[in-house]
């Protein structure tokens, strides 16, 4: 089915589209340039023209941010492509240059740290140099809907990245315009480390001056205190108060990330099965979990809090698993929040998942301090 060559409705409904993504832009963007190059192919149904194909290539500055598990991206740039076509037995043929402006906003949904993958929407306007073929239109605008597939890693402040995306036209009459490219791009935050802010202790509290007694005062005082004393049975018998249970939280326990894979590394899914048999050994003596996800200062910031996150909730998945009960835990994701003091601020080994334990008293802090300690050991 074509559409109706209509670049005024092609116009409106970009526009639409790129008003809706104004709102989920924050202020955790990031800046990128990329290249592409591909196949691009033009299948018609015209009498006085036949199919042609070639090559594209084109570079776009784009901006994106991390929202609802997955990457906004909007990008501007341009394209130039050189189709050919040939009937050999008719002695036919056509060729069709476009140098062509790109708007490309995009929504690439998060299936790992490194892999997404979602829906594009790119509007191409410009003007196309057709030789071989007379009063054929030249094609101003084309509105062409995609999918884009995406592999991006971290390297220092940089987040490269590798695309494989396909693209057809929608708005052309009787003309279908495909595209199969392939891209490379890289991305930066310019986000400035900040300094963490210095608590300033609040000033003492300087206590009023008590005003002083008159001596009709201290003498009234003293007589009514004499006779409370005088006329107030005696007291009843001290009953020894039964001390209420104190929380006490034990040390944290860390288990490490795999820096290649962004998973716990096994010798940390080993400590996880053997921190779940003491937890359900002595689960009279605790009574909360806190499972909290941590991340370097590398890459973008949403993103780690995101990925930080989905680690602390392995965690208490597995946790369940092994019959550990769900409403006692509370997971969390904390990004670069909490860094490790003895460990550079971008240090893989920053990338961890914490597990806090909260005992029902001091006495059982320690003695599950101890099991633990003799259960890891082993």
């Amino acid at each position: 089915m074509y559409f109706k060559y209509r670049p005024s409705q092609a116009c409106v409904f970009l526009l639409t589209a790129l008003a809706a993504a104004q709102p989920l832009m924050g202020s955790d963007l990031r800046y990128g340039l990329g290249l592409e190059a591909g196949q691009v192919s033009l299948s018609t149904s015209e009498a006085n023209e036949i199919d042609k194909d070639g090559q594209s290539f084109g570079a776009i500055a784009s901006v994106s941010t991390i929202r609802n598990a997955g990457i906004w991206a909007l990008g501007l740039g341009f394209s130039s492509a050189n189709l050919e076509g040939d009937k050999s037995s008719r002695g036919v043929k056509q060729d069709l240059g476009l140098d062509l402006f790109l708007v490309d906003l995009r929504y690439l949904y998060l299936l790992s740290e490194s892999l997404a993958f979602g829906p594009s929407f790119r509007g191409s306007y410009g003007k196309g140099a057709k030789h071989g073929v007379e009063d054929n239109d030249d094609i101003d605008f084309m509105l062409s809907p995609g999918l884009v597939l995406q592999y991006s890693w971290t390297q220092h402040e940089l987040r490269p990245a590798l695309g494989l995306s396909y693209y057809r036209d929608v708005n052309i009459s009787h003309r279908d315009v495909s595209s199969f490219l392939l891209s490379v791009s890289i991305s930066t935050s310019f986000t400035p480390e900040t300094p963490e802010e210095s608590k300033t202790p609040a000033p003492p509290v300087v206590a009023e001056e008590a005003k002083a007694l008159t001596e009709a005062e201290e003498q009234a005082r003293e007589a009514a205190s004499v006779a409370a004393a005088v006329a107030a049975p005696p007291p009843p018998p001290l009953v020894p108060a039964v001390p209420a249970e104190t929380p006490s939280p034990l040390k944290p326990i860390i288990l490490a990330i795999d820096p290649n894979s962004g998973k716990l590394t096994p010798d940390a899914l080993k400590e996880l099965t053997t921190i779940a048999k003491v937890l359900k050994d002595s689960h009279e003596n605790w009574s909360k979990l806190t499972v909290s996800g941590h991340s370097d200062r590398n890459g973008v910031p949403a993103l780690n809090k995101q990925l930080s996150r989905q680690r602390a909730e392995a965690v208490c998945e597995s946790l369940s698993a092994q019959s550990i009960a769900r409403d006692k835990m509370s997971c969390v994701g904390l990004g670069s929040e909490q860094l490790l003091p003895n460990l550079p601020k971008k240090a893989r080994a920053q990338r961890r998942v914490e597990i806090l334990i909260e005992a029902r008293d001091q006495q059982s802090a320690e003695s599950m301090e101890v099991e633990l300690a003799k259960a890891l050991a082993k």
